[in-house]
C-alpha cells in the first residue's frame, strides 16, 4: 500500500538486480527491482512504469501464429522526453549486462559492446522499410492466465471517464488503431538466451481519446443486387 498512486524518478533503476534464474533450456531471466527506503527499510519494488499520452499504432493485436496479445505504441514527436527515456533505459540495460557478464553469460569472454549491440533486442523498436524511416514504437505484451480451463488477460482496460474513485472497465479489445491511451506497464525481466529480450508487460491501459478514423466491426458489405 506504500506504493499505490505514487511515482519516483527513473534514475534509480537498476541499482539492484536479483540473481539470474534458469528458465527453460539455456535461457535465464534477470529480474530488476527498484530499491526504495521506506521507514528505514529498503524495499525491493517491482519496476512498474507509467507512460504519457500515446497513440496506439494498431490497437489491441492478436498474433494467431504466436498466440500472443499486445498493444504497440508510437514514440513520435509528441512524446520526445519519454522516447528519450526509453532509449536511455535500453542503453542502461546493455551496460548492466556488460557489467555483470561474468555472472549472467556462459560466453562472457567473448561478450563485448559490439556483440551486445548485435544480440540485444531493444524496447524501442526502430521502424524502417525500403530506406524509409517511420516513427519508432514500443510494444506492450498482454499476458494471459488460465482458470478452470478458461483464459483471461492479466491486464485491465478503462475508459476515459475513469478515476481512482470511480474506474469504469472496458474490454482490451476495444482499444482501436489510432486511439490515444495512457499505459501502466511492468519491466519484469531481462531475458537472456541466444538474444537478449526485455519484454514489457501491460498492467493497465486507459483509453483517453478514440481515433477519428471510422472503424467498422463485423460484416458490413452489401450483397450483389441489394444496392440497385
Amino acid at each position: 500500500n506504500h506504493f499505490v498512486g505514487c511515482m519516483w524518478p527513473l534514475s534509480s533503476l537498476y541499482n539492484k538486480c536479483y540473481d539470474p534464474e534458469k528458465q527453460g533450456g539455456n535461457g535465464r531471466a534477470v529480474r530488476p527491482y527498484y530499491p526504495l527506503e521506506i521507514d528505514g527499510k529498503v524495499e525491493k519494488v517491482p519496476v512498474i512504469l507509467q507512460g504519457p499520452r500515446q497513440r496506439s499504432k494498431w490497437g489491441y493485436s492478436h498474433s494467431i501464429e504466436y498466440n500472443s496479445h499486445s498493444i504497440e505504441l508510437d514514440l513520435g514527436d509528441d512524446v520526445p522526453l519519454f522516447h528519450q527515456t526509453m532509449q536511455r533505459l535500453d542503453e542502461r540495460v546493455k551496460r548492466v549486462c556488460l557489467e555483470n557478464k561474468n555472472l549472467w553469460f556462459t560466453n562472457s569472454k567473448t561478450m563485448d559492446e559490439k556483440v551486445m549491440n548485435f544480440i540485444y533486442a531493444p524496447m524501442v523498436k526502430v521502424n524502417e522499410k525500403n530506406g524509409t524511416r517511420y516513427t519508432d514504437s514500443m510494444r506492450l505484451k498482454i499476458k494471459e492466465y488460465s482458470r478452470k480451463g478458461k483464459s483471461y488477460f492479466n491486464a485491465k482496460a478503462f475508459d476515459s471517464s475513469s478515476t481512482q474513485a470511480t474506474p469504469k472497465a472496458i474490454e482490451l479489445t476495444e482499444i482501436a488503431q489510432g486511439d490515444y491511451v495512457k499505459c501502466l506497464f511492468h519491466f519484469a525481466k531481462i531475458w537472456i538466451a541466444q538474444k537478449i529480450y526485455t519484454p514489457l508487460e501491460l498492467i493497465q491501459v486507459k483509453k483517453l481519446e478514440a481515433s477519428v478514423a471510422p472503424i467498422i466491426k463485423g460484416y458490413a458489405l452489401v450483397e450483389d443486387g441489394e444496392d440497385q
